[in-house]
């Protein structure tokens, strides 16, 4: 399914079966997710030829753009605030500042990973369940792919993705009169 496809209906969802997963240490390669791709238009970024002081921020500007375009996205270490820049060179000289690297979305191309990290299960996806996710927001940017950075962490608690996910039942099917031997 691909969110930039418009609203989806039931006829349009891609379900997929996931195998049951827990876990002792709840690390993001031992739980499952829901990994989103679409195009992203930023609302606000880092113009091309923006100046600004080594010891200062850059200045943001409104993108009055509606057509999805290539940007630069630069994570400083240690949390500091995510910059959107409109151009490479901006971008990198801003990293560079950082002692980072800036990360290209080529046609504003982004992923959004998010795990199925519901109230008292911890991240666990169980068998005989269907399990529903309807986005409802996206905050920011997402990666460049849809790799998981680091899978030996915890399961992130801050996220860009605002999402209801719903679980029902399996519901049985009854089968008296059925003869399953091969």
């Amino acid at each position: 399914m691909n969110v930039n496809d418009g609203p989806q209906t039931a006829a349009t969802y891609n379900a997929q079966y996931a195998m049951e997963n827990t876990s002792e240490n709840r690390l993001q390669k031992e739980l499952t997710r829901v990994t989103v791709r679409a195009t992203f238009i930023p609302s606000m970024w880092v113009t091309s030829g923006t100046t600004w002081a080594a010891t200062a921020e850059p200045a943001d500007s409104p993108n009055s753009g509606t057509t999805p375009t290539d940007f630069w996205v630069v994570s400083p270490p240690n949390g500091g605030t995510r910059r959107v820049f409109q151009a490479a060179n901006e971008a990198n000289t801003y990293a560079g500042q950082k002692g980072v690297t800036a990360v290209l979305h080529t046609g504003g191309i982004c992923y959004w990973n998010f795990w199925v990290n519901l109230p008292n299960r911890q991240g666990e996806l169980l068998r005989n369940e269907y399990y529903k996710a309807n986005i409802i927001s996206i905050s920011a940017p997402g990666n460049a792919t849809d790799a998981v950075s680091n899978d030996n962490a915890p399961v992130p608690t801050n996220t860009t993705v605002n999402a209801v996910v719903q679980i029902q039942n399996w519901s049985p099917v009854p089968m008296e009169d059925k003869n399953l031997e091969p």
